[in-house]
């Protein structure tokens, strides 16, 4: 006839002369159908296989996946967990970090030294949990609290704030270089008040007077012994 018909299972000694004509499926048990492309159909899969390429159109779900070689993905990545984190590690080098979520705090954590370098918490606050070093400027516009700075080159600063100074004080340097004051040399925005002066280019004896640019001067025809003025 046109066909054949088998409801049982057909056995075919020789060759479907010239070969067999498959327009649309030939379907193989109730999840499996073979298409005359290539293409393999199969609503349920189990057990071990070896695929070249893998097309899924749809979703899918997987318990676990190893991945030897490059992952390449156009969308999204999406890790949802208690405590989502992905785990990088260096097989030919240390330490190993993580990229973790932990209740709503985003950190980076060296795995080998068990410490978070750094975390950025739920309140926008970012911790850096060591030192940093900064290869170009930093601009701060906000407010900036800082326990102990060492600065080796040029400081510029608009405003200047040491609490440790007194209102009204003569600040100076210290011999460790530390700005300081004394109760002892104060100015009040018109006069400068010492509670003793000492001026090295001035003699002993003499009565000191002022010079033409204002600078304090002595002369030796000008003295003065405690109870004598001798002028020569």
């Amino acid at each position: 006839g046109a066909g054949v018909s088998a409801v049982g299972v057909g056995t075919f000694g020789g060759l479907v002369s010239p070969y067999a004509d498959i327009d649309d499926f030939l379907d193989v048990g109730s999840n499996i159908q073979l298409g005359n492309a290539g293409v393999v159909t199969a609503t349920t899969f189990k057990g071990d296989g070896d695929f070249v390429d893998i097309d899924v159109d749809g979703h899918t779900n997987l318990d676990n996946v190893s991945i030897a070689g490059i992952t390449t993905m156009t969308g999204n990545l999406h890790v949802a967990n208690n405590q989502p984190s992905i785990y990088l590690n260096d097989l030919d080098s240390e330490n190993d970090y993580s990229l973790i979520n932990n209740n709503g705090t985003f950190a980076i954590r060296d795995n080998d030294r068990g410490v978070n370098a750094y975390e950025l918490l739920a309140n926008g606050t970012n911790r850096f949990n060591g030192n940093v070093n900064f290869a170009n400027s930093i601009d701060v516009d906000g407010h900036t609290e800082l326990d102990n700075v060492n600065i080796s080159g040029l400081t510029t600063a608009a405003l200047l704030n040491v609490s440790s100074l007194t209102d009204g004080r003569v600040t100076y340097a210290s011999g460790s270089g530390r700005l300081v004051d004394s109760a002892n040399l104060t100015f009040d925005g018109t006069d400068l008040i010492a509670a003793s002066a000492k001026i090295t280019d001035l003699t002993s004896g003499r009565v000191v007077t002022a010079g033409t640019n204002g600078a304090l001067q002595d002369s030796n025809n000008l003295t003065f012994n405690g109870s004598l003025l001798d002028v020569t």
